[in-house]
């Protein structure tokens, strides 16, 4: 291990248990169980080969202690009362599969309130909801029994086997309604000043701890901040935190609400800075306490990880997201090569936001960066049948992709990169700092191909000279693809440029900029250049951001409209002149825009290769493959998929069984 990261695995003590490391993986559902039976065959696998990367704590998650308190879609409907072993099946094998890899074994459990799917539905108020839903103002009777109902999934996660339980106080669900103004008026001993308000979590704390051994770990997760006008703020969070402080053992600082993640910071962009809760964590260490201090979000790498522990922000750093984007996180980084380390981008593939807003056409649950993640069938590949020689074209994301994983199975893998660097079209984003995690991804996709055994060569293009002397059985063109340019009439007389590179050029861009196109790479262009003090126009002939996963465009959108940056859905350019150009609108109405630079932001084409040429000529049994951006332009997320299922295909015949989940009706 690298000495510079020690820090990050020395033990804690807490209740007599070793937390062996400062690295706690956040909660993420199980999904549906059902008595008798394991998790879907898919989350057992994802559960086993996450908790393999070895966390000082692993919380799995979340589980509603009553069927009133299930939010669609994402509980589990359970009787916690049932403590008959095939009742604690499931949950008894999530608990030794986590501890069997010597991690302190946790689960969160929860009750959503006024946001439960119903048939009835309590909060703190009476309110009628958005969808038309009556609710109701929970009595003392309902207040018991959920105390009683927190108390007795707690008991029954300890009969299970966990270690400790994860009470979620945050995110918007019931406890933070009781704690928040904004949602809870309530003139009873319940409601009212910071005290009163916080006597739910109060009690319901007290009813666990009567109910489970003394060395059964509380952690209590809260959000530090609503970042809501009407609702609490840190500095109340704090008081709540200091009272709770005698019934917790580790308090964990999330952030905002679940109906609201970007904007609160439930879910970082890559428009929040890394770490970016790690402030609230270290007001709370500050302020004393008894309770260990873990914080989450936006912590993607080891050096942030590193800083916010030697600082003293916090007792220990939870992944979330960045479990998906790397399962062998902490292995690489124990291992002494922080450097393989894939981040997080943070680019909101793995989650939609709130489940009844979700765009299926254009979203699926995945990860951009790991495709094994939702694919853990893969997992357990045999060897090629047949070690192959391959030649890839490209050392973009696609290519040194499929370069890394193709030479770790065995076959012998040669890039040929005519640029003197590696890392194709994410080389023109470096100048973006929102980009930061993008470029780290690029050094690890060099990275891990090198340490892999692939032969990167920069500079070089293929040539009949190279295929005579590899002889390789495969050529895969992963050449990537460039920006489309559609002429405009009169773009002689003003500077007209294309986004892709746009960046690296930002002395050459006038004062006044006209973008047109409003998809990903112009919308995000339009923030950069915004923030460098830049007029700009944003132009779309239809709607901006037709096309992007969800959160992220919400992201986007918060930055364009906060920032100032002038949006025009509907129009298409007419012409440009020396000061700008004109565009029209559908109905044929004409406007000017003032421009100085314009920008075309038109979309992508895949290059073209000449390859296919070559190898007829020196051998037409060389099999020539495109994937990523040089098959079809489209997103990191099937660029790595292509590289993905190519490398572990090749060479042998064998296809693993997709895995099966259980999201439905018991069986």
């Amino acid at each position: 291990m690298n000495n510079k990261y020690q820090v990050l695995f020395t033990p804690l003590q807490i209740r007599g248990k070793t937390i062996p490391n400062r690295f706690e993986a956040a909660p993420v559902s199980m999904g549906p169980m059902h008595k008798g039976e394991l998790p879907a065959e898919s989350v057992c696998s994802e559960v086993d080969i996450h908790a393999k990367d070895g966390y000082g704590i692993y919380v799995i998650g979340e589980v509603d202690v009553n069927p009133q308190g299930l939010h669609a879609g994402m509980g589990i409907r359970y009787d916690f009362k049932d403590l008959s072993e095939e009742n604690l099946t499931g949950f008894r094998w999530a608990a030794e599969t986590v501890k069997k890899y010597g991690s302190l074994a946790l689960i969160e459990i929860n009750h959503c309130g006024f946001q439960s799917e119903g048939p009835e539905v309590y909060g703190p108020m009476e309110m009628t909801r958005q969808d038309g839903i009556l609710v109701k103002a929970m009595s003392q009777a309902d207040i018991q029994k959920v105390c009683t109902d927190f108390a007795d999934t707690a008991f029954f996660m300890q009969q299970a086997g966990f270690d400790g339980i994860l009470c979620h106080f945050g995110h918007g669900w019931l406890v933070q309604q009781f704690l928040s103004p904004a949602t809870n008026q309530r003139t009873d001993e319940y409601g009212g000043t910071t005290e009163n308000r916080c006597r739910l979590a109060v009690e319901i704390l007290q009813a666990i701890r009567t109910k489970v051994r003394e060395d059964f770990v509380i952690e209590v997760r809260m959000s530090g901040d609503e970042l809501d006008p009407n609702g609490y703020n840190d500095k109340e969070f704090l008081r709540f935190a200091k009272i709770l402080d005698e019934y917790s053992d580790i308090i964990h600082i999330s952030m905002g609400s679940y109906n609201n993640p970007v904007a609160t910071r439930e879910f970082s962009s890559e428009y929040h800075e890394k770490g970016c809760n790690a402030y609230i964590a270290d007001e709370l260490k500050k302020q004393g306490g008894k309770a260990l201090v873990t914080v989450v979000g936006g912590i993607n790498d080891p050096d942030t990880a590193l800083e916010i522990i030697e600082k003293g922000e916090a007792d220990i750093v939870a992944l979330g997201r960045q479990k998906y984007a790397d399962h062998e996180f902490i292995t690489k980084l124990k291992s002494g090569h922080p450097e393989l380390i894939y981040p997080c981008l943070r680019c909101f593939c793995c989650f939609s936001g709130p489940a009844d807003s979700v765009d299926k056409e254009h979203w699926s649950p995945g990860c951009s960066i790991n495709p094994m993640h939702m694919r853990y069938e893969y997992e357990h590949m045999p060897e090629p049948d047949e070690l192959k020689k391959v030649i890839v074209l490209g050392a973009g994301v696609a290519g040194l992709y499929f370069a890394a994983l193709a030479a770790k199975r065995g076959h012998q893998v040669t890039v040929l990169e005519k640029e003197k660097e590696t890392g194709g079209i994410l080389n023109t984003i470096k100048a973006d700092v929102h980009k930061e995690a993008f470029i780290r991804y690029l050094h690890a996709l060099d990275a891990n191909a090198v340490a892999a055994g692939a032969e990167i060569r920069k500079g070089e293009v293929l040539t009949e000279e190279i295929l005579k002397k590899l002889q390789p059985d495969i050529v895969v063109s992963a050449i990537g693809a460039h920006g489309k340019d559609i002429p405009i009439e009169g773009e002689e007389t003003n500077q007209v440029i294309n986004a892709i590179g746009a960046q690296e050029r930002l002395n050459e861009i006038g004062e006044h900029v006209v973008i047109i196109g409003a998809g990903l790479i112009g919308c995000e262009l339009a923030v950069f250049l915004n923030e460098h003090g830049k007029d700009v126009s944003l132009t779309t002939r239809s709607k901006m951001l037709k096309v992007v996963y969800p959160l992220h465009g919400l992201a986007l959108r918060m930055e364009l409209f906060g920032k100032g940056v002038k949006v025009f859905e509907g129009i298409a350019p007419e012409r440009i002149t020396a000061n700008g150009i004109y565009m029209k609108s559908a109905d044929g109405k004409e406007e000017f825009l003032k421009a100085d630079t314009i920008i075309k932001a038109l979309g992508m084409e895949a290059n073209v290769s000449d390859a296919q040429d070559l190898i007829n000529k020196v051998n037409p049994d060389i099999e020539l493959i495109a994937i990523g951006d040089a098959k079809e332009p489209r997103r990191i997320r099937q660029a790595t998929s292509e590289a993905f299922l190519l490398a572990n295909h090749l060479g042998t015949e064998f296809r693993p069984k997709p895995q099966k989940n259980n999201f439905g009706p018991p069986s």
